[in-house]
């Protein structure tokens, strides 16, 4: 469940994210989230102020990243770029480990958990939910300062960085809750979700061609009696799924005929493992899956022949809306077949 509410706010906060090709283009138009995201970074920026940048799909590489020119000056630089998007990351899973998962309710110790093992709690939910957070928030960080920052080269190396204390001071911090603990393999797990984010953003052709997303599934998608009966905001693990979907619109054999519209992708769950299903008499059990989606970005916003909202894409819905269907798969744009 730590996973899942991390995956959800990380996919909140994600509407912030952008891509910045170049010096990008100056936001127009009614953008609240920009111009406060900008408004904050020249509070605590020192000198001229730069301007509110935007660049909507097709989404385009840094052509900057160079390790090798990294410093700590621009680190520093690059993290008076975000203060809003540090602030609210922090501040919300300071909060919500202070008041929900108990932190500093017992001494440190160690978790006893596998990697996808069946034995696992939760049959290796939580690990991809790991790996899908530190994915995000690296992802998150790199493109909103890309957007922001004076001089963007190397966002990927400071996004990881703050991204992975991020998730190292939750793992910290679960050593001292009954419940969970500290959690190797839930460090690694992260650790590979923050390399996932980083090589997406710095190897050519990768963002436009993979997309990595959560599916929160409806119930007609569930086992009967499988909960919640409502919507809520935070998925459980018996209702989600993670994708990986590779895109046709990224390939340029493909980019130009109708398999642009295309997705295949690949998917894993586990079922069995909440309480609700043991009592339901469910057995424990782990799928992956293969299948065909839509790409709804290239449906509506993709440059191309059909009636849509390309004209649309510098507005800030357009962004946010193309944004959020980078992360998340609308439930029955796709169809699966699983293998337990």
């Amino acid at each position: 469940m730590r996973a899942a509410f991390l995956c959800v706010f990380a996919l909140a906060a994600t509407l912030s994210g952008t891509v910045v090709a170049g010096e990008g283009k100056a936001v127009e138009g009614f953008a609240p989230y920009h111009w406060t995201s900008g408004w904050a970074r020249d509070l605590v920026t020192p000198g001229p102020t730069q301007p509110v940048r935007m660049v909507t799909p097709p989404y385009l590489t840094s052509e900057k990243f160079d390790p090798a020119s990294y410093s700590a000056g621009r680190f520093v630089d690059q993290t008076r770029a975000v203060p809003l998007e540090l602030a609210i990351t922090t501040g919300a899973i300071a909060a919500v480990g202070m008041t929900g998962w108990n932190w500093g309710g017992s001494k440190f110790h160690f978790e006893k958990d596998c990697w996808f093992c069946r034995e696992d709690h939760t049959g290796g939910m939580d690990k991809a939910g790991h790996m899908f957070t530190g994915y995000l928030l690296t992802d998150l960080l790199a493109q909103r300062i890309k957007a922001n920052a004076a001089d963007p080269a190397g966002a990927e190396i400071t996004a990881g960085i703050y991204a992975m204390t991020l998730m190292t001071g939750i793992e910290v911090l679960d050593g001292f809750t009954k419940e969970f603990g500290f959690s190797r393999h839930d460090l690694a797990a992260d650790a590979i979700g923050v390399a996932l984010g980083v090589v997406r953003n710095v190897v050519p052709g990768v963002r436009e061609k993979i997309d990595f997303r959560l599916l929160y599934t409806p119930p007609s998608y569930e086992r009967p009696g499988v909960g919640p009966d409502r919507f809520q905001l935070i998925p459980p693990y018996n209702r989600t799924r993670y994708i990986a979907a590779i895109k046709g619109s990224g390939f340029d054999g493909l980019k130009d005929t109708p398999l642009r519209y295309f997705e295949l992708h690949a998917g894993f769950d586990a079922r069995g493992y909440s309480a609700q299903e043991r009592r339901l008499g469910h057995p424990k059990e782990q799928h992956l899956y293969v299948g065909f989606g839509l790409n709804l970005n290239e449906v509506l916003f993709g440059r191309n022949d059909l009636p849509n909202f390309a004209a649309q894409r510098d507005t800030e819905w357009a962004w946010a809306v193309s944004n959020t269907l980078d992360k998340v798969q609308i439930p029955y744009t796709s169809v699966y077949n699983g293998r337990n």
